[in-house]
């Protein structure tokens, strides 16, 4: 027999060899019969596999995209629609979201875990309910948290000095939360309508008329306005919502170059334009904001925004902020390390500052100083301080408790203030040091073999000098700011620890130790105050640990920070 493969190559004879052509029947060298070619195995079930399983991949990808466009949104980034709502040249607004995406959702149980686990949270919040109340019969828990669906908006608009507030609630049913205000406030009933919207206008406190209120579907609208009505604010709100006014913050590009630079993950955000606020404070600023002092100011001042997320157990805030002008880095500048700084700093220090490069963050300040100081001094006592030519690097202020204490049921003793400062010009650093003598004529000391010059009032002193490549000065507790030099300094706080991932090397830093300044203000609380302080506010401040983080200015001022609130159980 010949046997023919499935393919359609030449087959051998199975008894002589001899190569068959195709579709030869018998063998032609001996006359052997060839086998029954078999059928071809046929492809289509491969195809078919194959275009199943593209399909199927096809199909989970679509699948993948869709979630990723419809769905995710909802489950990480939290929907905000407030900023739409509210006038554009509003200088502060604020928004928070009850229900957020379903990762903040998550962490802000943690959050919310630190203090509702603490001793005496439950009975601190009904009293302080109580307090805050108009009546007895509302009752926040019961009444108004459940009606709360999502979102709360605030704004601050028009005048700086007597603003504007606009609060504006997405609720599950604003009517019934309008009326629980009312009898919260003793007001009468909402009588007035706008645009077929039910309107209270004498929401406020006894029916004052300074706070108005307006039910919209699922919003709620409330407008104050401490010496007018609150009922334009309502109004003006509700044409916005209705579609039928332009002109919201969420349209200013001054807004919106900001919180488009945040993170979407978040429970809400922080935004300040402070462009008004710096034009009030200059125009009763009177001698204090010269010319000089506004346009340093205008460096480090502008438009801010600030993200607040939910982590494990923390608060995470990241922060976006663009100033009226530019700030450019001298000639001289020196840039150091944050952190460095911090280790020079007592590991008890309460708060502390610091930047990377004094010299440019400094940069005019001496000449601001340098006017404003010579301007009614006496020829002979006039100075020319140019800290920009001799700093070089990084610099630190702290405080720390000092001799802060109670003594016989009042507080004695005084606060450690704490400054160091990295110096790359030591000849001229020494040589402004001295060009103070004159004006604040110290004293010499020594301060671990090291003479340091020290101003002395009563029992409060002032030392300042040279040592190593830092410039030290010391309020208060001297030996305590030179002996961090020998350990790990701040670094040696555990609390410290907890926030130094957002503490970065370079820009502006700063640390809080929550935990510790609440046992100070313990410490030298008065019995009678600490009874009540232990009832209605210490469950609300146990959970707080510490709070730290940096921020990164470009060369055109710009800002980004990280900032960490710590909690605990």
């Amino acid at each position: 027999m010949v046997d023919y493969p499935s393919s359609a190559a030449p087959a051998a004879c199975t008894r002589c060899g001899n190569q068959l052509a195709p579709g030869e029947a018998v063998c032609r060298a001996c006359g052997t019969p060839a086998a029954p070619r078999g059928p071809e195995k046929s492809r289509s079930g491969n195809v078919l596999t194959a275009i199943l399983l593209a399909s199927a991949l096809a199909v989970v990808l679509l699948l993948i995209v869709v979630t990723s466009v419809l769905v995710l949104p909802g489950l990480v980034a939290t929907s905000f629609r407030t900023a739409g709502f509210v006038p554009q040249d509003s200088f502060t607004y604020s928004t928070v979201s009850l229900k957020p995406g379903i990762a903040q959702r998550w962490y802000a149980k943690s959050v919310l875990d630190t203090f509702t686990s603490q001793p005496g949270f439950e009975s601190a919040l009904r009293s302080n309910q109580t307090t805050m109340s108009g009546t007895s019969e509302v009752d926040f828990n019961r009444d108004v948290l459940p009606l709360l669906e999502g979102e709360i908006g605030f704004a601050l608009t028009g005048n700086v000095t007597s603003p504007r507030l606009v609060t504006i609630v997405r609720s599950s049913d604003s009517t019934k939360l309008m009326d629980l205000i009312a009898r919260s406030n003793r007001a009468p009933a909402a009588t007035d309508t706008y645009r077929g919207v039910t309107v209270n206008t004498r929401l406020g406190r006894d029916g004052n008329p300074n706070t108005a209120g307006a039910a919209a579907q699922e919003w709620l609208v409330l407008g104050y306005d401490a010496t007018g009505s609150g009922r334009l604010a309502v109004e003006q709100t509700l044409d916005r919502i209705s579609g039928g006014a332009s002109g919201n913050l969420a349209e200013s590009q001054r807004y919106r170059q900001l919180v488009e630079r945040l993170p979407i993950d978040r429970l809400g955000l922080i935004y300040v334009d402070t462009s008004s606020i710096i034009a009030t404070l200059t125009a009763q600023g009177g001698q204090f904001m010269t010319p000089e002092v506004r346009q340093y100011a205008d460096q480090f001042v502008g438009r801010a925004a600030v993200a607040i997320a939910a982590g494990n157990e923390s608060l995470n805030f990241h922060w976006e902020s663009v100033p009226e002008r530019g700030r450019g880095k001298p000639a001289t500048s020196t840039p150091g390390d944050i952190r460095s700084a911090f280790k020079l700093l007592p590991p008890d220090a309460l708060a502390v500052w610091s930047t990377h490069d004094a010299s440019a963050y400094l940069a005019q300040l001496d000449e601001v100083l340098t006017r404003t100081i010579n301007t009614n001094a006496p020829p002979n006592n006039r100075l020319n301080l140019q800290f920009t030519q001799w700093l070089g690097g990084e610099a630190a202020v702290g405080v720390s408790k000092g001799t802060l204490r109670l003594n016989n049921n009042s507080t004695s003793g005084t606060m450690d203030v704490y400054a160091v400062a990295k110096v790359k010009d030591k000849t001229a650093a020494q040589r402004e040091i001295e060009s103070f003598d004159s004006i604040a004529k110290p004293q010499t000391i020594s301060l671990q073999n090291v003479p340091f010059r020290e101003i002395r009032s009563g029992s409060e002193s002032l030392a300042y000098g040279l040592l190593g490549d830092y410039l030290y000065l010391s309020f208060g507790q001297h030996n305590r700011l030179l002996d961090a030099r020998n350990g790990s300094g701040l670094q040696g706080n555990a609390r410290y620890q907890s926030v130094e991932e957002a503490i970065s090397r370079d820009g502006i830093g700063f640390f809080v130790d929550l935990e510790a300044g609440r046992q100070l203000a313990e410490e030298v609380m008065r019995p009678n105050d600490r009874r009540e302080f232990e009832q209605r506010v210490r469950p609300f401040l146990l959970p707080l640990r510490a709070f730290g983080g940096s921020t990164r200015i470009d060369s055109d001022g710009a800002a980004h920070g990280r900032l960490i609130l710590k909690l605990g159980k």
